[in-house]
Order: structure tokens, then C-alpha cells, then sequence
């Protein structure tokens, strides 16, 4: 199992809560239990145990409570009668330098596997670059060193089921990050 610091809950859709000074939860949250257990790649968690977990929301520049707002109270309706998957990742996932803004697994049920990431060999910016750039769900921004993940280098087709590349004809490599001179016409760049 991983460390709690590498686990982010999948973005799906903003669900208001009234009353709750955790406003807005992205992601998808089940009555009594977690889909396929998380399929084996992430921890189902009540509500509560969602609200106590700082790592369970790394985009967030801030904190978070669970609770009824202007209240010590921190016993809510949806105490324990509602879940969510937090899923595992194999790097560390947040806002800071060396930290990327998407975790390895995904989905409502952590079924899906992100594919490698790799810098777009045709482009002259760094894609995987996320200094200044607003977290999914636009809850915070990424600090200097900080990494957007880019399936498959944008030059392959990923699949999420698997977690491998498809590369595009004339990229190669894990993450169809390499190509080789003879195997993109130079003057297609041009506009």
C-alpha cells in the first residue's frame, strides 16, 4: 500500500455540501461502500475518515474540515453513510516542486492506470511543466518544479485499462517520447 502523501482522490464533478465547511469534493462519493473495493488501488473511506485526511485533497493551497460550518461540531450527516476511493499512486501527488497534479490511478473505482509521461518531442515549451498552472477542479497552483502529467509524451494513445502507450507512427519508447529525424516532416510545423 502506498503512503498516504501519494494518494489523491479522482476528479469527477463537484457535489455542493450545505452546511459543511469542505464545500465542494471532487470526486465521486457512494452510499455504504466503495465500488469494486477500489479495485485493489486505493482505500474506500467514510466521509469522516475523507475530511480528517489533509492528504486526501494535495491540490488544495489550504486546509480542510469536516464539520457543520460556525460549529466545534464534527459530526455531520453524512458521518459514515457515505464513501469514496482514494486512489494509490507510485509518485508523490500535490502542488509543490517534484510533485505532479494527477495520481497514477484514477477513476471512481481506481480502475484506470495513467500511462508514462514524457515532454511532447515536437514542441518547443516544456508540456510537463505546471509551475503557474491551476490544479483540475481549479483548487490550487502548481509551485516551480511542479509536474503536469502528459500521457504518452501527447504522441501515443493511452490505454487506461493497461497503463501503456500506443505510439503514434514515428514515436517510440515507453512514453512515445523519442522519434527520429527521418520520421516527422519538418515543414508540417510550420503554419
Amino acid at each position: 500500500m502506498m503512503p498516504p502523501s501519494t494518494r489523491i482522490f479522482d476528479y469527477i464533478s463537484y457535489a455542493p455540501v450545505e452546511g459543511a465547511l469542505l464545500k465542494f469534493f471532487p470526486f465521486r462519493v457512494f452510499a455504504d461502500s466503495c465500488p469494486s473495493d477500489c479495485s485493489g488501488h486505493g482505500v474506500c473511506l467514510s466521509m469522516f475518515e475523507l475530511g480528517q485526511t489533509a492528504e486526501a485533497l494535495p491540490l488544495m493551497n489550504g486546509s480542510h474540515i469536516y464539520g457543520d460550518v460556525g460549529s466545534d461540531e464534527t459530526v455531520a450527516w453524512d458521518f459514515e453513510s457515505m464513501y469514496a476511493c482514494v486512489c494509490d499512486s507510485a509518485w508523490e501527488v500535490g502542488l509543490g516542486p517534484g510533485q505532479r497534479q494527477q495520481a497514477e490511478y484514477f477513476g471512481a473505482d481506481c480502475s484506470q492506470r495513467r500511462c508514462p509521461t514524457g515532454d511532447d518531442p515536437l514542441t518547443a515549451e516544456d508540456d510537463t511543466d505546471c509551475e503557474g498552472i491551476t490544479a483540475e477542479g481549479g483548487f490550487g497552483l502548481g509551485q516551480a518544479g511542479n509536474i503536469c502529467h502528459v500521457d504518452c509524451s501527447g504522441r501515443g494513445q493511452c490505454d487506461h485499462t493497461t497503463g501503456e502507450c500506443s505510439c503514434f507512427d514515428g514515436f517510440f519508447g515507453e512514453n512515445c517520447g523519442k522519434t527520429t529525424i527521418l520520421s516527422f516532416d519538418p515543414f508540417s510545423l510550420l503554419v
